[in-house]
């Protein structure tokens, strides 16, 4: 049986959600006849709001019948991507939850589900899908809970993972885990037959990356799982992490804000996302292991006195720049 076999063997009918966009206020809407039974209260500042009881004690909590209100990434592009709770999508209550998690020492990783197609054409199947994640990361790995800290789907909605100040499950490494939060978009497949990325999704990402710095610290880095463990994730939207485009205020990808040097050799996983660049990019054939050795130092020498920067081999923020340009 394939993964996605499996994933969908795992689940029930979807969870149905109401194509809210409004913004920026709360929009109250009739609650779906999907979500589970549970005790609702109502909120006297919101008219028409419903709130599951327990999350309503939270400070900002999400109304379970609102829109989201949009966000602006840094630079000020809006996010116009629909914010699924977990309760909303019936999620399970994770067996543990670590805040042993550094994102300030990381950043953010993009993910995807599969070497094979994935994506809902319906958006009323993709909170059955992402139950359906959940059931095999905690029921077939044994992990705590769904690996990731948001997931996004192609219809342009953003579902809570793990969310922010929790430790992931998601990147094979235990200083990916440790440093990074972890977006999964919910799409697959293999080069030259992948799921569409459509705008929808790209936004949701975008916004699931915005909330992890604002609201969770992580830095300004964006890798793809490739640069942390050997695998081919996130497919096709690797492509979209090297552009910047899956950054919330658009390209080049910014900064990492970590400089890379040697000796010692600098690791770290944004030195594989510049090792590749500059493969792909530059015309060099570094090894791309994540790791700032001699070769990537005369590497990054060439390219600084091609570009009339000063020559010491370090890639800081111009030659990181000139790199992305």
């Amino acid at each position: 049986m394939s993964r996605r076999a499996t994933l969908l063997a795992a689940v029930g009918s979807a969870l149905a959600l109401s194509p809210l966009r409004s913004t920026p206020a709360h929009a109250a809407t009739p609650l779906s006849p999907g979500l589970p039974r549970r005790p609702y209260v109502t909120s006297p500042r919101e008219a028409g709001a419903v709130y599951d009881a327990h999350t309503a004690t939270r400070r900002y909590a999400e109304p379970l019948n609102a829109a989201v209100d949009c966000a602006k990434g840094t630079g000020g592009a809006q996010l116009m991507a629909t914010f699924v709770t977990r309760s909303q999508w019936g999620a399970r209550a994770p067996r543990d939850v670590s805040t042993s998690i550094t994102p300030g020492q990381g950043g953010v990783v993009v993910h995807h589900v599969d070497a094979v197609k994935v994506a809902e054409p319906s958006h009323a199947d993709c909170a059955a899908q992402v139950r359906g994640i959940q059931a095999f990361h905690m029921d077939s790995n044994g992990w705590s809970d769904i690996a990731y800290s948001h997931l996004a789907c192609v219809h342009g909605y953003l579902f809570q993972g793990r969310g922010e100040n929790v430790r992931t499950a998601a990147q094979g490494t235990t200083q990916g885990n440790d440093d990074w939060y972890a977006v999964c978009a919910l799409t697959g497949g293999t080069t030259g037959d992948y799921d569409v990325i459509t705008a929808g999704i790209v936004d949701a990402v975008r916004y699931g990356i915005n909330r992890l710095r604002v609201s969770g610290g992580a830095a300004a880095a964006i890798t793809g799982h490739r640069d942390h463990h050997s695998t081919d994730c996130p497919g096709a939207l690797y492509g979209r992490v090297i552009s910047g485009e899956l950054n919330p205020s658009g390209g080049p990808l910014p900064y990492p804000g970590v400089s890379f040097r040697q000796p010692p050799a600098t690791v770290h996983a944004s030195v594989a996302t510049w090792q590749y660049r500059m493969n792909s990019a530059h015309g060099f054939s570094l090894t791309v292991d994540g790791q700032y050795g001699p070769g990537s130092d005369a590497a990054c020498r060439s390219l600084q006195s091609r570009r009339g920067l000063s020559v010491d081999g370090v890639v800081g923020p111009a030659t990181w720049g000139a790199t992305f340009a």
